[in-house]
């Protein structure tokens, strides 16, 4: 991916990266400004509607915005537009010169006069959608009403940044007399604009106001930090802009209901860095009940028997399906008995001479993460073909040997050197580096070889009995392993031309797209991990490392443009971390003092990132949620052994000294309704409805000295 993605992030030009290109709609030069004020009534169709708005809320914006007329036709390539051009940068490089000579109080003015251009050109957008609403359907229209977002969103980018950097001018005789004569051209450019002809333009706002919908309203009273999410908190229906992210999302392949959050959490640019990274091919994947559940059950396992359970074969080895490989069932359940942790060893080479062994503090293993609909688990025994172990065997290797890493660089001496202390450095991060890899053998932890099956031959309770007493140690075994390596079909068939030139962002936009996302168990599996590897197209990218791959830091840009582009490619990767509660990562490598206090402190935040995560992830069974949640927590899951399913959330919510204050309003959930309790009827059922904040706290009253 050409790391220089202006135009991919605007998605304004007409190449194939780009989600949505759009055509030039009858733009010759600026809009006639004696014809504003009867713009409106001559908008009668939506073609006409479309011209008149990217005229005026594209390139009259820009042109405010830069406080200078432009050339449109400086941005059109074969009748579409392109901002990523050598003429755009010099304009905003310009901008920000200009800026930077104007002494502080104009500084401070120039940034308020930009803020309220933003936001008027964010009200009018909204208005335009509503206008077209009434005039029907058009894709182009769609199209550049979401450009006009793009931009609006593109330049409150800038425009945060820049005056961000800005310093105080030089003094002298001269830069007064300079700051002075750019200060009354500044002046003179945007009372001659379309934009802010009139001193009344706080009454022309407010007229706009008056004339929004209750939907966009609301939207502009939530504030200043909702204005750019197609979907803002408190608003379901979203405008024109904001239908068309949603259904490129969908259209490319994603579920519904992760599009609908997606759009709820993130700004246009963020967004359609994610839909411009992914080339997703048609989804064979049924997603009709995701909306109406409110959350992905496409990958959900409905199986009549356990016979029905999609087995897969590695498709490197035989053509023949081979045979099972089962563990030891009884030394495996030896293990868990006796309170300790159960690893798989595997002979490096030859045959795989399968054995069960007790995890030491000394051991190097790797934790599995994958998911069941893949065709890795197994709900009948504890075992998988012989070809999937051998291809388990083969990559669990892969990621302890440095010269597989697909970004290592062994073309100079310094470059090698530099490799190996990265790879230390990592280790000793892992808190691995006083572990021995094993030569001979390889050891990993996975479910589905871990954790007894239900067996006949057993009790239920004695099958129960067992199945927590592994589940409870899934905390320490992903906190403790070398690594979790990551294994989904999705992202493993993934093909690149060069492994090493793969951007971290591009990365990030892979996971954050695929069903491993999407799943309850996985999110605590890479939370809790101290060193992730994923395994696409072929190889193992380490999540630390590979994450930071090809991404330029903005201090090194002095191009307003380019930052402003890097600092949205960087929030894709920052958002997989926060999925993945890097805080809480944060708290597990802390010492024992520091981490007590963000043990306390983060309580709260935690409960909240873990419940929002959970309501965008499901699991096969209703009931694993709050067990996937008490892990999170650090509660003992054996605990719940004896408890009810439907009781097992209700337990955990009391067993929390404090809670978000929103768990109380969250209204769309089911309640508690117990006879004779009406105290607990605050209680949700299950972990539903809305997404909790972190806003106010309650405690729960100490009764035990009442």
């Amino acid at each position: 991916m050409n790391s220089n993605s202006l135009d991919l992030l605007l998605a304004l030009n007409g190449g194939d990266p780009a989600p949505v290109a759009l055509e030039i709609r009858d733009v010759d030069g600026p809009y006639p400004l004696s014809r504003v004020a009867l713009a409106w009534n001559d908008c009668n169709t939506t073609t006409k509607l479309a011209s008149f708005m990217q005229t005026s809320l594209f390139f009259e914006l820009l042109a405010a915005f830069l406080n200078h007329e432009i050339v449109p036709s400086d941005f059109i390539r074969d009748g579409f537009i392109n901002l990523n051009t050598d003429k755009m940068d010099r304009h905003f490089r310009r901008w920000r010169s200009t800026l930077s000579q104007l002494s502080r109080s104009a500084q401070n003015q120039a940034q308020e006069l930009t803020r309220t251009l933003i936001g008027f050109a964010q009200y009018n957008s909204d208005l335009f959608e509503e206008v077209a609403d009434h005039l029907g359907e058009d894709e182009i229209f769609d199209r550049i009403s979401l450009s006009v977002k793009l931009l609006i969103n593109f330049l409150s980018e800038i425009s945060d940044d820049s005056f961000s950097l800005i310093g105080p001018p030089p003094s002298g005789i001269s830069n007064s007399w300079l700051r002075n004569v750019v200060s009354r051209s500044m002046h003179w450019h945007k009372t001659n604009l379309f934009w802010l002809q009139s001193d009344d333009h706080h009454e022309l706002l407010q007229d706009r106001l008056d004339r929004m919908s209750e939907a966009n309203l609301k939207n502009h009273l939530y504030g200043r930090s909702n204005r750019f999410l197609p979907f803002p908190l408190g608003v379901d229906q979203g405008g024109r802009a904001a239908r068309l992210m949603y259904n490129l999302f969908v259209n490319n392949g994603w579920c519904p209901h992760r599009a609908l959050q997606l759009c709820r959490s993130y700004d246009y640019l963020v967004l359609n860095s994610l839909v411009g990274l992914i080339r997703r091919p048609p989804s064979v994947e049924n997603h009709a009940q995701c909306l109406e559940m409110r959350r992905c059950c496409s990958h959900n396992l409905v199986l009549d028997g356990l016979d029905d359970y999609p087995f897969a074969h590695d498709s490197h080895g035989a053509e023949q399906q081979c045979p099972f490989v089962h563990v030891p069932i009884n030394q495996l359940i030896d293990i868990i008995d006796s309170r300790s942790i159960p690893l798989i060893s595997l002979s490096r080479e030859g045959d795989l001479d399968i054995q069960v062994v007790r995890c030491t503090p000394f051991m190097s293993y790797t934790a599995i993460s994958h998911v069941w609909s893949d065709g890795m688990g197994n709900p009948q025994s504890n075992s998988l073909p012989q070809c999937q172990l051998l291809r388990l065997r083969r990559l669990i290797a892969e990621t302890y040997n440095i010269e597989n890493d697909p970004l290592y660089d062994n073309s100079t001496a310094s470059s090698i050197e530099r490799n190996f202390i990265a790879w230390e450095l990592r280790k000793s991060h892992a808190q691995s580096s006083y572990r021995k890899v094993d030569k001979k053998r390889i050891y990993f932890w996975m479910d589905t070889l871990c954790i007894p099956t239900t067996s006949s031959s057993r009790s239920a309770q004695r099958n129960k009995a067992l199945k927590f007493m592994a589940m409870k140690h899934i905390t320490p075994i992903f906190a403790s392993a070398t690594n979790t390596l990551v294994l989904e079909k999705q992202i493993q068939s993934v093909r690149f031309p060069d492994p090493r030139d793969v951007s971290g962002d591009e990365i990030a936009a892979l996971v954050l797209s695929s069903k491993w996302m999407l799943r309850g168990w996985t999110l605590e599996e890479g939370s809790l991990s101290a060193q992730v590897v994923y395994h696409i197209a072929g190889k193992p990218y380490e999540m630390a490392t590979t994450l930071h791959h090809q991404l330029p830091r903005p201090a090194n840009q002095h191009s307003p443009a380019e930052r402003a582009n890097i600092i949205c490619r960087r929030k894709v990767p920052l958002i997989l971390k926060r999925s993945l509660l890097e805080e809480k990562l944060h708290m597990m490598l802390a010492t024992h003092r520091k981490a007590f206090y963000l043990s306390k402190e983060l309580r709260v935040p935690q409960f909240v990132w873990a419940w929002n995560s959970l309501l965008e992830r499901s699991t096969t069974k209703a009931e694993d949620g709050p067990l996937i949640l008490a892990n999170i927590l650090d509660y003992n899951v054996a605990a719940f052994k004896n408890v009810p399913s439907a009781a097992r959330l209700k337990l955990l919510i009391q067993s929390c000294d404090e809670l978000p204050l929103s768990v109380l309003y969250n209204t769309s959930g089911e309640r508690l309704s117990i006879p004779g309790h009406p105290e607990l009827g605050w209680i949700p059922c299950s972990i539903d409805g809305d997404h909790l904040n972190v806003g106010g706290h309650i405690r729960m009253k100490d009764t035990t000295n009442t």
